[in-house]
């Protein structure tokens, strides 16, 4: 897995060792290898740049999430079961992690204190996400199913479904209520004000004009979208 970072003077990359629980910065422009970050005492499984680009969090087999600022490590609170997936919120002062047993942990990053706990025991959660503003987070996992959580809270916002297969990747929208998710061969893009999904994105299917619309604002589903163009052609 490799994380890129745009720094003032460099791009890093940041390659996740799965075999050797280490964290490794390269420096993407010249190739060279930056510093070896260590501290895990079993495999890496995902790794995660701060917005700021000065911090960098990791999470393990070992039930550890690690912050890293520079070479200087701070653990975050342990754990009970291996770490899957990690985010950081845009304000880069809080950490979302997901584990094996469908544990979701909120941490400040400044402390490394756990300061909620979003599911206690489930699914296995594969990836989690905040939305722009820092104020929804998203989890994926095993069931098919997409949460989201209000962090301010710690409370369950409502339940997306549609997906047949596991979720394996999230992503929102940085210009409006719009998550990203990725689940088999399929991407479902879903307005995260109605629960509505929006539309289905696969390889069949040319949907560069919906994307376009939607990353512009426009969130109507593929029905609203199917009924307009009937009205437009007089059907």
């Amino acid at each position: 897995m490799v994380v890129r970072r745009q720094s003032t003077r460099l791009m890093w990359l940041l390659v996740c060792v799965y075999i050797h629980c280490l964290a490794i910065a390269v420096s993407a422009q010249q190739l060279e290898l930056h510093g070896t970050l260590e501290g895990h005492l079993g495999s890496v499984v995902s790794v995660a740049f701060s917005k700021d680009n000065d911090a960098v969090i990791s999470g393990g087999m070992d039930n550890s999430v690690i912050s890293w600022a520079g070479m200087h490590v701070r653990p975050l609170e342990r754990c009970t079961h291996p770490i899957r997936c990690m985010a950081f919120s845009p304000d880069c002062r809080t950490a979302i992690s997901g584990t094996t047993n469908g544990n979701i942990f909120l941490f400040k990053v400044a402390t490394g204190e756990r300061i909620a706990t979003l599911s206690e025991q489930g699914p296995q959660v594969y990836c989690v996400a905040f939305s722009a503003d820092g104020k929804i987070a998203a989890s994926g996992g095993q069931d098919t199913t997409i949460t989201l959580w209000d962090v301010g809270s710690a409370r369950k916002v409502m339940t997306l479904k549609g997906h047949t297969c596991s979720v394996n990747c999230l992503a929102f929208s940085p210009t409006g209520p719009v998550l990203a998710s990725g689940s088999g061969e399929e991407i479902k893009l879903w307005n995260t004000k109605t629960a509505q999904a929006i539309s289905t994105l696969n390889s069949g299917k040319d949907d560069t004009t919906i994307l376009s619309d939607i990353m512009k604002g426009d969130v109507k589903s593929q029905s609203q979208r199917s009924r307009e163009l009937r009205i437009s052609r007089g059907v």
